[in-house]
């Protein structure tokens, strides 16, 4: 299980090959690459079943957070990251976006938006802002 958004290398490339390149495009868009993450404390907001948070730990071994609502994505993110070996490094909280807490180098929020709804936008990205450290990603 991953997330429905496709991330293309090229317009050529099949459907059946896309979540392969849907966590190295997110990470390399927050800036969270090994070398380029290194020391960075993450919060990743809506758990996605723990993809991106537990290929992200097991490339890079980094630290972070991840929250999220869904008592199912939950306890399958808290398998995943188990299975991996990786829960020393990772914090998984059933917890509301809007009780964030706690400051982050980045914060990454795959296909957020439509589960909050555009009457939430503003409260969603100002919690982020509250949570992101000055010139975090």
């Amino acid at each position: 299980m991953t997330y429905s958004s496709a991330v293309y290398a090229s317009p050529e490339q099949s459907a059946g090959r896309r979540p392969a390149q849907q966590v190295p495009a997110h990470a390399e868009g927050a800036g969270l690459l090994v070398g380029a993450g290194a020391g960075k404390h993450v919060l990743e907001i809506g758990s996605g079943w723990g993809g991106f948070c537990a290929v992200r730990r097991r490339r890079a071994g980094l630290p972070g957070h991840l929250d999220t609502i869904s008592k199912g994505q939950h306890d399958l993110a808290t398998e995943r990251v188990r299975a991996a070996g990786l829960e020393h490094l990772v914090d998984i909280q059933l917890r509301d976006y809007r009780e964030i807490s706690g400051t982050y180098d980045a914060i990454v929020s795959i296909e957020m938006l439509e589960a909050v709804g555009a009457e939430y936008f503003e409260t969603f990205l100002r919690g982020c802002d509250r949570a992101l450290v000055p010139a975090g990603r």
